[in-house]
């Protein structure tokens, strides 16, 4: 936007980068690479007003959106100025929606210090009574539940073959794959499978009323809200490990070239060339992709990890352990399953000490499950809308 000659000075940093990270053991593939250099080459023509092959104009926009539409546009001021006009709505998203988080943290701020405040002092006290030692069937469920999700991997890998040799379309076997998971929801039963009765089932899994199903759900969103602090303090400290992580690998890179200056850090990139996860996964759907990601997302994610993690094995654990130490484990157990970067698993670790502290406070599982939900339904609320406002 600040025009041709800034984008001719900047170009060739940015293609520096994009090599570095095509070279560093966590970086970009090879055609990420190439298709990154290709994109900064079409856009350099689109700059400089050079003739530019369609279909790279449009691989450009189909990677990039807005931005590669911007870049194309600038030999045609009608479009350049379509493109660049407004802004007020997602202006006003980003205020108002700055002001509500910033008002919930507040919020989250005060009610953790009472809950501490009436921990310490015995007013707040948590309710699950451990269970006796024997036994190891909600143990199995667990173990049951990682198996399948770990055939559920394979079965992904299986898909990549059609879709490499262009026998199945990539969404397509994206769809199977999202469609699948929803199977694992029968893993929560599998106590009543090895003869545990209903009522126990249901009360090992924490599926009770417990004071109340709506005074459940109040408890729910205010422990979700006193947890807030936590996740952002733990977000803070992902923020600072990752910038950390990507000025040693800029110094590494320096030194190793010889130039005895200190080089830009590559992007850090996680898992499959996430950087945010989710923002990645919703951005490469169509709407009914959406649709079943929405569904996994803000209802199976909720059930079934809560049934499993803070039902099933929380209650094993609670059996033998400190209930801090079982909350610990837990939701240790919840961030690694989540297989992000390693340095973005501390803010899922957080929550997952949120919930269990909750499961701990409440017995019933079902304000877990309301936290779970609350805090996936607002990532993914903004989310959309914010692809919707950029898009």
């Amino acid at each position: 936007m600040i025009g041709p000659e800034a984008f001719e000075e900047r170009s060739g940093e940015a293609a520096a980068l994009v090599r570095r990270a095509g070279e560093a053991p966590r970086g970009l593939s090879e055609a990420a690479t190439q298709s990154l250099l290709s994109d900064l080459e079409t856009a350099r023509r689109c700059f400089a007003g050079e003739a530019v092959v369609d279909d790279d104009v449009d691989a450009l926009v189909a990677r990039h959106g807005w931005f590669g539409e911007l870049a194309a546009a600038q030999d045609d001021a009608a479009r350049y100025d379509e493109l660049t006009s407004g802004g007020g709505l997602l202006l006003g998203l980003l205020i108002g929606g700055g002001l509500v988080l910033v008002l919930v943290f507040l919020a989250g701020v005060v009610l953790l210090i009472l809950a501490v405040v009436f921990a310490a002092t015995g007013t707040l006290r948590g309710r699950f009574m451990p269970p006796t030692v024997g036994g190891s069937v909600y143990l199995e469920t667990f173990t049951v539940f990682v198996i399948g999700f770990l055939l559920l991997q394979l079965v992904g890998a299986v898909l990549a073959v059609p879709v490499a040799n262009g026998a199945m379309d990539a969404k397509t076997a994206g769809l199977i794959g999202l469609g699948s998971q929803w199977l694992l929801l029968l893993t929560v039963l599998w106590p009543l499978v090895r003869g545990v009765p209903v009522r126990s089932w249901r009360e090992g899994m924490g599926l009770t009323a417990g004071r109340g199903v709506f005074r459940e759900i109040g408890a729910g969103v205010l422990g979700y809200v006193a947890g807030i602090p936590l996740y952002v303090a733990a977000a803070a400290i992902t923020a600072l490990l990752i910038r950390i992580r990507a000025v040693l690998i800029g110094f590494g890179q320096a030194g190793g070239s010889g130039s005895g200056g200190a080089a830009e850090a590559p992007p850090v990139i996680g898992p499959s060339g996430q950087v945010n996860p989710v923002f990645e996964m919703v951005a490469g759907q169509d709407v009914l992709g959406i649709v079943l990601l929405g569904s996994l997302v803000v209802v199976w994610a909720p059930l079934v990890e809560e049934l499993i993690m803070r039902g099933a094995l929380y209650r094993h654990l609670r059996s033998r352990l400190y209930w801090l130490v079982s909350a610990g484990v837990t939701a240790l157990l919840f961030g690694v399953l989540h297989q992000y970067d390693v340095l973005l698993l501390l803010p899922v670790i957080s929550l997952g000490l949120v919930f269990a502290i909750v499961r701990e406070w409440r017995v019933s599982v079902i304000g877990c499950i309301t936290g779970h939900l609350l805090h996936n339904a607002t990532v993914f609320g903004i989310v959309l809308t914010l692809i919707a406002v950029l898009g």
